[in-house]
């Protein structure tokens, strides 16, 4: 499904809006059968487009989603529920699926029992090409932990699992959340 169906902007849904409005405009002005043909072909293509976003779900959405899921598992403690959104191909910095299911970095998270909020930027989102099939967002989050309050930005790179499932495969901290991908990469807390 092409992204600007599956995933448009609000530009998009504005424009074809006031398209939709301009066909009714010239329905009411005229009211004659060829202006009403073309005005239904108008909201009909705009309700069209309505549903797929609402029933197909884009690469981009699913990997929100899936950035949502994480930040609610880390927030509930819930390494079930955590892993499943990691792809078995998954790296960060030398530690790969199974260190995370073993437990070394799921004991941080119990440790210091962080409560972690996250808000994805739809600007900053490079989608799957013929050369690079993984899907890269930004977003960013905040940390409080033991008195302290961080903000990260996040690049996280989602990649479609075989059974068709985006996942996470990597990411990139950054210090600054106003510079985005643009500041200094950082090191999380208690990760190399």
């Amino acid at each position: 499904m092409p992204t600007f169906l599956s995933d448009p902007t609000n530009g998009f849904y504005i424009i074809a809006l006031i398209i939709a409005l301009v066909g009714i405009g010239l329905w009411y002005r005229s009211r004659d059968k060829g202006s009403v043909v073309r005005a239904a072909i108008l909201v009909g293509a705009l309700v069209l487009v309505f549903a797929i976003d609402k029933l197909v779900e884009s690469p981009r959405e699913e990997s929100v989603r899936k950035v949502n899921e994480i930040t609610a598992a880390i927030n509930e403690k819930n390494q079930e529920k955590f892993l499943a959104n990691i792809s078995d191909d998954f790296e960060y910095k030398g530690i790969k699926k199974d260190k995370l299911k073993d437990g070394q970095v799921w004991k941080l998270v119990e440790q210091h029992s962080p409560k972690v909020s996250s808000k994805t930027d739809r600007e900053d989102v490079q989608y799957p090409s013929k050369t690079n099939p993984n899907i890269v967002i930004g977003f960013t989050s905040r940390i409080e932990s033991a008195g302290m309050d961080i903000p990260v930005y996040f690049r996280a790179t989602f990649g479609k699992d075989s059974d068709g499932q985006w996942r996470l495969k990597t990411f990139t901290a950054y210090d600054d959340p106003i510079k985005k991908g643009n500041g200094s990469e950082m090191n999380l807390p208690g990760l190399p």
